[in-house]
C-alpha cells in the first residue's frame, strides 16, 4: 500500500494539526545588530535568535505537532508543522571507518514537513538536529526560502532566494539521449503509486571536514533528504533513505571535480549497498550526473548518481540549491530527461526552453516559464529560476511515477513503525469462580499514534483468552490500562499477557511486549454465626454472636439497628430498649487473601411497656410535684396517646394528647380543683406492634 507518509502529506497540506504545540523557538535580533552585518544579500531578511531551552524541548520531547512563528518582513510566518518519517526502524549510519551507529537511538534529532499559514500551496521541511536547526521550502509569492545558521555568527537567518545576488550554477552531466517521446498527456488524476524507492547515501570526506563530525554530517544529510522526500511525496512518490554512509576518512573521491570520474569511482568503490537507488553527495564537483531509468538495472553501479552541492553562498547558508540538484539527478535515475529535452507533449517536443536558453545546445528550443522552473528544469542557469513550489510538473511527475509501477524489482513499503514496550502491570487476589481484575502499562515506542492492539492470554503456557484495547496512547508516551476480567476455578496459575499487532502492523520488537503472572485463585470463607440469645426484652436487650466462620482472618458486624459497624470476633451488643422487633444482623468474613463471605442473622427484641404513674400531687405552686404527668421509658408511640381526668361524678376535668402535657389541678377557669382522689384513664399505642392498651387508676390531689 502507498505509505504512510502520503497520508501524513494530506493532513499538512489541509492543515490540520492534533495535538499540536505553539513554540517559541526564534525571536528577532536587534535592528542596530542587523544593520551592522554585511552577508552580501538584495532583499531584507530575518535575522533571529534561536531560543535554546526550547530548542532542547523540541529534541527532548520530539513532539509530533508543532507551530513555529517567525517574523519576516512585515508579516509573521507560521510554519504548521507535523513530524515526518525519513527512514525505517533500525536505519543505521555507517562510516568509512567501520562504525555502525543506530541513527534514531543515538541521536536526538526530528524532522518536520508542513505548510506555512495563509499561503496557499506552500511547503517548508523544518530539521530540528542537535547542533543546528535547518528549514526549506517554497512560499508562493516570496520565492524558495532558507532557514540555518550563519557560519561566522551564532544568528540565524531566514531569507528567500531572490535575496541571493547570484544564481545556482549547477550543471547536470547526464546526456540527452532517451527513449522515444511518450504519449504524456497532461492530467491532474495520478496513478495510485503502491510501490517506493529506497536510497542509498554516500557523503563525501569533503562534508565531513567543513561540518566537523559524523552525526554533523549525517544530520545535515537527512536535512537536505527532508525536503527532497517531500518534493516527491507532493508528486505522489514516496521515497526513504534505507542506508547513510560518511566518509569519516580520506575517500577516493576527495577534491575530484570531474562528475563522470566520480560517478565511475562510486560504482566501483562501493559495491555492496541497500537501496533501490544510490547517491553520492560532495562539495568538489560543480553539477551532477546520473544514470537514466535505471530501477532494477542487474549492475549496481548504474543505479547511482552523484551531486555537488553548495554549503554556503557569499556569507549564508544555502539548502535550496543542494536539494535541486540532488532531487534533480534522482529524477534522472528514475527515468526523467530535462523538461528542455525533446522528449515531451507527445510530440518530441520541450516542456520549456531554459537549457537552450542558458547556452547548452541539448534539447529544443521553447518558452521560459515565467513563473520559473520545475525541478528537471535548467531554469535555475536563467533569469526565471527553478521554483521548488512546482515540483517536478505534471509530465516528468506522471513518467517517473509510470516507471516505478512498471520496476518489477519495487516493493510497496510503509514508513509506520509500531512497538509496544511493557513496563509493569497487576493482577488482584482472586477467589474461586470470581472476576480476575488487573491492568498493564506500556510505553508506545512507534512513531505514529497507537489506536488498538491485541492481546492474549496464556495460561500455563496455553491460549486462554483474547482481547482488542482501543483507545489513544501518543508517540512516546506511556499509558495504562484495564485487563478484560475473567474467572477462574480453585488452583495456582501461571499467566502470561502478550501484547502484539499495534494499530494492526507487526511490531518491530516482540521481545518486551509481555508480562507474566503468578498468583493463586483460593477458596471464600464460609461465614456463619448465631447470636445468643435471638429473643430478647426491650429493657434487657443484650446479646452475644457467637461466631461459627471458617477460613476467615477478619470479621465485620453490622448490628441491623443503625449503629456503627464492629470488627471483632465475637461481639456481644445491647439493642436500644425503647423499641422493639427484628433485627438483622450482617457479618462480613474476609479471608487472608481478600475474599468475602456474609452470612445473616437475626435477633427478635420484644418491646416491653415500662411506665410510670404518680398516685399523688401537691399544686401548689412551689414548682415541686405541681404537675400530674405520667412517666413512660419504653416503647411508647407518642402520636397515638390520650389521657383522661375524672371527679367522682364522672365528669372530665382535664384531657390532653401529648405525652409531655400533664395535669397542673386546675378544671378550665374555675381553678385549682379541691383535694381529693380523681379517677385518670390512659389509651396508648406500642411500638413493637398494632397493640393498642388502655389502663385506668386514681390520684390523689393535695395542698
Amino acid at each position: 500500500m502507498k505509505s504512510l507518509i502520503q497520508f501524513i502529506i494530506i493532513i499538512l497540506l489541509s492543515s490540520k494539526a492534533f495535538g499540536q504545540a505553539e513554540i517559541a523557538l526564534f525571536s528577532p535580533v536587534d535592528g542596530a545588530i542587523k544593520a551592522d552585518l554585511d552577508l552580501g544579500l538584495i532583499d531584507d531578511y530575518a535575522l533571529l535568535n534561536a531560543d535554546e531551552t526550547n530548542w532542547n524541548t523540541i529534541l527532548n520531547e520530539h513532539p509530533t505537532a508543532i507551530r513555529i512563528s517567525i517574523p519576516y518582513k512585515d508579516e509573521v510566518l507560521v510554519f504548521d508543522l507535523n513530524e515526518a518519517i525519513l527512514f525505517k526502524s533500525g536505519f543505521k549510519v555507517k562510516t568509512a571507518s567501520g562504525l555502525e551507529i543506530d541513527y534514531a537511538a543515538e541521536n536526538k534529532s526530528i524532522f518536520y514537513q508542513g505548510v506555512v499559514l495563509g499561503h496557499e500551496g506552500s511547503h517548508i521541511a523544518f530539521s530540528v538536529l542537535n547542533n543546528q536547526i535547518i528549514g526549506v521550502g517554497s512560499i508562493p509569492g516570496i520565492g524558495d526560502i532558507n532557514l540555518g545558521k550563519l557560519p561566522d555568527h551564532n544568528y540565524y537567518i531566514l531569507y528567500a532566494e531572490p535575496a541571493l545576488d547570484g544564481q545556482n550554477n549547477f550543471e547536470c552531466h547526464t546526456d540527452g539521449d532517451y527513449e522515444e517521446s511518450p504519449n504524456l498527456t497532461p492530467s491532474e488524476d495520478r496513478a495510485v503509486v503502491e510501490d517506493c524507492s529506497s536510497l542509498y547515501f554516500e557523503v563525501d570526506y569533503d562534508i565531513f571536514l567543513a561540518l566537523g563530525g559524523v552525526t554533523e554530517s549525517a544530520d545535515y544529510m537527512m536535512a537536505l533528504f527532508n525536503e527532497i522526500q517531500f518534493l516527491y511525496e507532493l508528486d505522489d512518490i514516496t521515497v526513504y533513505i534505507s542506508e547513510l554512509k560518511v566518509w569519516d576518512e580520506l575517500s577516493p573521491y576527495y577534491l575530484e571535480g570531474d562528475t563522470g570520474v566520480l560517478l565511475g569511482l562510486f560504482g566501483t568503490t562501493t559495491t555492496v549497498w541497500e537501496g533501490d537507488l544510490g547517491h553520492l553527495v560532495t562539495i568538489s564537483a560543480g553539477g551532477g550526473l546520473a544514470y537514466v531509468n535505471v530501477f532494477c538495472a542487474a549492475n549496481q553501479a548504474i543505479r547511482k548518481a552523484v551531486s555537488g552541492i553548495s554549503l554556503t553562498f557569499a556569507a549564508v547558508p544555502i539548502y535550496s540549491w543542494s536539494v535541486e540538484v540532488i532531487a534533480h539527478e534522482m529524477g534522472h535515475n528514475m527515468g526523467s530527461p530535462h523538461t528542455h529535452a525533446c522528449f515531451w507533449n507527445g510530440d518530441a517536443t520541450a516542456i520549456d526552453g531554459c537549457g537552450p536558453d542558458a547556452g547548452f545546445d541539448e534539447g529544443c528550443v521553447g518558452l521560459l516559464p515565467p513563473l520559473g522552473g520545475t525541478v528537471m528544469s535548467y531554469c535555475h542557469l536563467t533569469a526565471v529560476g527553478i521554483n521548488l513550489g512546482f515540483g517536478f510538473g505534471l509530465q516528468p511527475g506522471l513518467y517517473m511515477r509510470n516507471n516505478i509501477i512498471a520496476a518489477d524489482c519495487l516493493e510497496s513499503c510503509d514508513l509506520q513503525v509500531m512497538d509496544i514496550q511493557v513496563t509493569g502491570g497487576s493482577i488482584t487476589a482472586t477467589c474461586e469462580n470470581s472476576p480476575v481484575f488487573g491492568e498493564m502499562s506500556v510505553i508506545n515506542n512507534g512513531n505514529e499514534n497507537m489506536t488498538y492492539f491485541t492481546g492474549n492470554v496464556y495460561l500455563d503456557g496455553v491460549l486462554f483468552n483474547t482481547f482488542t484495547w482501543s483507545g489513544l496512547i501518543l508517540e512516546g508516551e506511556a499509558g495504562t490500562f484495564t485487563l478484560p476480567s475473567f474467572s477462574l476455578p480453585l488452583g495456582s496459575y501461571v499467566m502470561t499477557i502478550e501484547l502484539e499487532l499495534p494499530d494492526g502492523y507487526d511490531d518491530e520488537d516482540m521481545s518486551d511486549n509481555s508480562i507474566t503472572f503468578t498468583f493463586d485463585v483460593t477458596p471464600f470463607p464460609e461465614a456463619a454465626f448465631t447470636p445468643d440469645p435471638d429473643h430478647l426484652l426491650s429493657y434487657k436487650a443484650t446479646t452475644t454472636m457467637i461466631n461459627e466462620t471458617t477460613g476467615a482472618v477478619g470479621y465485620e458486624w453490622d448490628m441491623g439497628d443503625g449503629t456503627p459497624s464492629v470488627v471483632a470476633v465475637n461481639p456481644t451488643h445491647t439493642y436500644p430498649f425503647e423499641y422493639g422487633g427484628y433485627y438483622e444482623v450482617e457479618l462480613l468474613a474476609t479471608s487472608a487473601f481478600g475474599c468475602i463471605d456474609t452470612a445473616y442473622g437475626y435477633v427478635l427484641v420484644d418491646g416491653v411497656n415500662i411506665y410510670y404513674i404518680p398516685n399523688t400531687f401537691t399544686p401548689d405552686g412551689d414548682s415541686f410535684n405541681d404537675v400530674f404527668l405520667p412517666v413512660f421509658a419504653a416503647n411508647l408511640d407518642i402520636y397515638d396517646y390520650h389521657m383522661v381526668i375524672y371527679n367522682r361524678w364522672g365528669e372530665v376535668m382535664f384531657e390532653s394528647l401529648n405525652v409531655a402535657t400533664g395535669w397542673d389541678g386546675t378544671y378550665g377557669d374555675r381553678g385549682v380543683v379541691k383535694d381529693g382522689v380523681y379517677a385518670w384513664t390512659i389509651e396508648f399505642g406500642d411500638l413493637s406492634s398494632d397493640e393498642k392498651h388502655s389502663i385506668s387508676g386514681h390520684v390523689t390531689v393535695l395542698h
